[in-house]
């Protein structure tokens, strides 16, 4: 019976490895889903499974808003990566779990989770994984309305983004820190920072970057009474939100 149950898993897990933005499916086959990840945790001998259904199918779980679940699944996944004694897998699935805190209102503990991915990412000498898991501390702060430190937080994550070379996160670090002007009430400079950004990600392709920054661009024109323009923008942002299968707002990472 152990074998029909690790095919069952293994079937699911290879369909999303091979189709991982096929979120129609995710939602078809969710009970089933369900039943292999009962499954895999339940046995606990094999941790590369465990970390292999987290990464992949726990993107689904991301995108599809299921906080709650991707917290029980990552916190598993956590668990297998210290038997692994891998630490970016640790880091990694914290900042992740910290991203759902802060969708679910609770930004303190997102923080303390962050402050111990850092801890582990500093410790590696990673400077593009610190400068990621700045940027979930820096949400957690915004959520907090701590302005001034997300700002700075977010300057931080950014500099170590061009010292790394890593493009993708720079631009949408940029964007970040034009929603941060908005809300300082700095239309202009935000205006700066988010077209810097949408140029930036339509030309690399990154398309839920684009969509979050046409997302600040709405807010900011209907900010500044320009109902017409927001519009516009929000009309773009809903189109690849709705291409994607994404809900909008409900991953960071």
């Amino acid at each position: 019976m152990s074998r029909v149950w690790e095919r069952h898993a293994r079937y699911y897990l290879d369909y999303a490895k091979a189709h991982p933005e096929d979120w129609q499916w995710f939602d078809a086959e969710w009970p089933q889903i369900q039943r292999a990840w009962h499954w895999v945790r339940r046995t606990q001998t094999d941790p590369k499974l465990v970390l292999n259904y987290v990464g992949k199918i726990g993107s689904f779980l991301q995108v599809r808003g299921l906080s709650h679940e991707y917290i029980t699944w990552a916190e598993r996944g956590i668990a297998a990566g210290r038997l692994l004694g891998n630490r970016t897998v640790e880091a990694t699935l914290m900042t992740n779990i910290a991203a759902r805190y802060t969708d679910l209102g609770e930004p303190r503990r997102a923080l303390d989770l962050c402050a111990h991915a850092l801890a582990i990412e500093r410790d590696l000498g990673d400077r593009r994984n610190e400068a990621a898991r700045l940027t979930v501390m820096a949400s957690a702060y915004d959520e907090l309305g701590e302005l001034q430190k997300t700002l700075e937080t977010y300057q931080v994550a950014l500099n170590l983004f061009q010292e790394a070379g890593d493009r993708e996160g720079e631009l949408n670090t940029v964007a970040n820190l034009g929603h941060v002007y908005r809300l300082r009430g700095d239309p202009q400079q935000a205006l700066g920072f988010f077209e810097q950004a949408l140029n930036g990600l339509r030309e690399l392709g990154d398309r839920t970057g684009e969509a979050n920054v046409l997302n600040n661009l709405a807010a900011l024109f209907r900010a500044v009474g320009e109902p017409r323009r927001a519009l516009d923008y929000l009309q773009q942002a809903l189109a690849i939100h709705d291409a994607l299968g994404d809900r909008p707002g409900s991953s960071f990472l």
